[in-house]
């Protein structure tokens, strides 16, 4: 239970969920929205809606395609209170839902604080209280909730004296990969609000398996709680009595939950001795996934950006850095720029913001101007408001130079001295100081073989006699990047 209870509070950081993978958020932005981004390569980002309760009902917020390759997808609410649990909607290729966390102290969560789970075609059996319009769920740290809700007549539970006919209102929990053999003979539990006095059965959390007598096992009590205003039937039970049930805990993976639910409604009748159970109604019901989805706010944490570096090779050059977020929340802007110069948006090599992801621009080579010694950075913003910077480091980014202009012979002392401009102009008239010079000479009046005097880092070189009858000239060098 100690385990469960950890899961379910764990950050949203790197969090995967069924065909939900990578659930991230961004800081809250100045307008007071959260960014949520996910990828679903099942069903489409029409399929899909983001779950948050507003102070007064849950509500559902449509998902955009970002990227169809990766399937990522995003959506947009805005935070009441301290609230910071959210849920999910697939209606795609199944029904996949993870309800909203319930998180008060009530015993039942008001009936706004369900997720609604699916509702059932209307006037399928002309007993108004046998006629399920809708279901829903809800889960804390210890209990799994549910409510039934029926066109009426509240939930009657039998006949007059304790006579039959007898009335059930379930909500079953299922294994999706068991159907049984035949199919009568999965094994479900079920939170069962019935009453049969003479058959011994209470309301209760029960294993069925099959259809006889001894099919009902009783595993633990349940909650129940009648909201006659909104025909609704609440329930509720112990996430430990099912972990304690060994048929429960062989299939039920507490480090990534899942089980099938529907709602029933059943009257049994009796054949001289023998029971009768016949299905009223059942609600198409969905895939539901208990795993707490809860996203605080942390507003004066900056993610830190590390490994800044400028990249060039034969057929790339980029910037790139190392992002890392201690809360696992994306940048909604993330850039790299020339001091005084180009911006351009760097992009995640990876989608888990769990951990540090690498964020490089796309491929510069024709897009990025000249420049020499320019300091460069990146920057993030959770929520386009505070930003986190890199460090500064120089780059410079040089196509090609011209040649040293202005060389001439200077003499001080009796010695010999050839100079040139400190400065020189790239292809594209940019101003650079060159990192080097290398100085070459030749005593070939052709000028075909040179030697090498040497290579400096000023605009000057000493020579060791004089320059007659020897012919010069000057290399720039710029490291780049």
């Amino acid at each position: 239970m100690l385990a469960l209870c950890l899961i379910l509070v764990s950050s949203l950081a790197g969090t995967n969920i069924g065909p939900w993978q990578n659930i991230r958020c961004s800081g809250k932005s100045a307008a007071n929205e959260v960014f949520v981004r996910l990828e679903n390569t099942v069903d489409p980002a029409t399929e899909n809606k983001l779950l948050h309760y507003n102070g007064t009902s849950i509500v559902q917020q449509s998902f955009s395609s970002l990227n169809s390759q990766t399937g990522t997808m995003q959506s947009v609410y805005t935070p009441v209170g301290s609230n910071a649990d959210l849920g999910l909607i697939s209606n795609g290729t199944a029904k996949n839902i993870t309800p909203v966390y319930y998180s008060g102290t009530a015993n039942f969560p008001a009936p706004a604080q369900f997720t609604e789970v699916s509702a059932d075609t209307l006037n399928e059996q002309s007993t108004n209280y046998m006629d399920i319009v809708k279901d829903f769920f809800s889960f804390s740290g210890t209990k799994f909730y549910a409510a039934i809700q029926n066109r009426g007549g509240g939930f009657p539970l039998g006949g007059t004296l304790g006579m039959p006919p007898y009335y059930s209102y379930m909500v079953v929990i299922a294994n999706l990969a068991d159907t049984g053999t035949p199919p009568d003979e999965a094994t479900i539990w079920a939170m069962n609000y019935m009453n049969v006095t003479f058959g011994g059965i209470s309301p209760g959390l029960y294993r069925i398996q099959g259809t006889g007598q001894d099919a009902l096992n009783r595993i633990g009590d349940i909650s129940t709680e009648i909201v006659s205003g909104s025909n609704l039937l609440k329930l509720s039970c112990n996430i430990s009595d099912l972990l304690a049930d060994p048929a429960f805990t062989a299939w039920y993976n507490t480090a990534d939950p899942v089980f099938g639910m529907v709602s029933m409604t059943q009257k049994t009748t009796l054949s001289g001795l023998t029971p009768v159970v016949e299905l009223m109604d059942v609600s198409p019901g969905a895939n539901i996934y208990p795993k707490r989805l809860n996203n605080p706010l942390h507003p004066e944490t900056l993610p830190v950006l590390s490994n800044f570096s400028f990249n060039v090779a034969p057929e790339d050059i980029w910037f790139q850095t190392t992002y890392q977020d201690s809360y696992g929340r994306f940048p909604l802007s993330m850039s790299a720029s020339w001091q005084n110069g180009q911006t351009f948006n760097l992009y995640p090599q990876s989608l888990d913001h769990s951990d540090a992801v690498i964020y490089r621009t796309a491929d510069l080579t024709g897009d990025l101007d000249e420049y020499d010694d320019r300091q460069t950075s990146a920057k993030a913003s959770v929520d386009n408001s505070s930003y986190a910077y890199s460090t500064s480091p120089s780059h410079s980014y040089i196509l090609g130079l011209q040649p040293p202009q202005n060389l001439y012979f200077s003499q001080s002392g009796g010695n010999w001295q050839l100079n040139w401009d400190a400065s020189v102009r790239s292809l594209t008239d940019e101003l650079v100081y060159p990192d080097s010079f290398t100085v070459e000479y030749s005593t070939d009046p052709n000028i075909n073989t040179f030697s090498t005097l040497g290579t400096y880092t000023g605009s000057s070189a000493s020579l060791d006699s004089s320059p007659a009858r020897r012919f010069f000239r000057v290399k720039a060098f710029e490291q780049v990047p």
